[in-house]
């Protein structure tokens, strides 16, 4: 069985772009929409999410700022290259997931077509009438809200929920710098972040 010549053509169907038979993504109105399958043995686990094109860009602004000014020539780099690096980078915008399931892994060649193309269709689905304005949480504290205020020029609302990140020296600070289950952050924790932020947002805000 020939499995990855299956998957592209699946894909192909589909339309949509795929790295390592693993990552599977499209591009909409500024928007780009992920779905990801890990296998184990005789079961998958398949992952649906997004993000706004501006979030990529805005993480590099930020480390511009707060941290190197090196970041901006990385940035250039990074969208001059295929778009398959907002899939899959070390330092990309978060992204929010919409979907996490599992399900048995098929057999046989024409229920793996079969099985590729349910999940394809899932994905194509649940994410057909997603908006820019979906990308929010219900968490108070996270990069997904933090990045959404900047992007609105809401350096104050920024500001705020930049600063309940907490510092080490607390007591039990990783209970208060708890990340969203549904906010897929690549790069560092949120405590390095903290930093790089609070100078970006100085300078944003006067």
């Amino acid at each position: 069985m020939n499995l990855p010549e299956i998957i592209k053509e699946t894909v192909k169907k589909y339309k949509l772009h795929h790295i390592d038979c693993m990552d599977f993504w499209y591009k909409k109105d500024d928007m780009l929409f992920i779905a990801t399958e890990l296998q184990n043995i005789g079961y998958s686990t398949w992952t649906y999410y997004f993000k706004p094109l501006y979030t990529d860009e805005l993480v590099y602004k930020i480390l511009e700022v707060g941290w190197s000014p090196v970041a901006k020539y990385e940035w250039e780099q990074f969208k001059n290259r295929a778009a398959s690096r907002r899939v899959r980078a070390v330092v990309t915008g978060p992204a929010k997931r919409i979907y996490r399931g599992r399900c048995d892994l098929p057999s046989t060649e024409e229920e793996y077509r079969k099985y590729y193309e349910k999940h394809f269709e899932e994905f194509l689905e649940m994410t057909k009438d997603i908006k820019e304005s979906d990308y929010n949480t219900d968490a108070e504290l996270s990069m997904i809200n933090i990045l959404v205020a900047i992007h609105e020029k809401d350096y104050k609302r920024a500001t705020k929920l930049t600063n309940k990140i907490s510092s080490w020296i607390e007591v039990l600070p990783w209970a208060k710098n708890v990340r969203p289950e549904e906010e897929l952050l690549w790069g560092d924790e949120y405590l390095t972040w903290k930093g790089y932020l609070k100078k970006y947002l100085r300078e944003m805000d006067g």
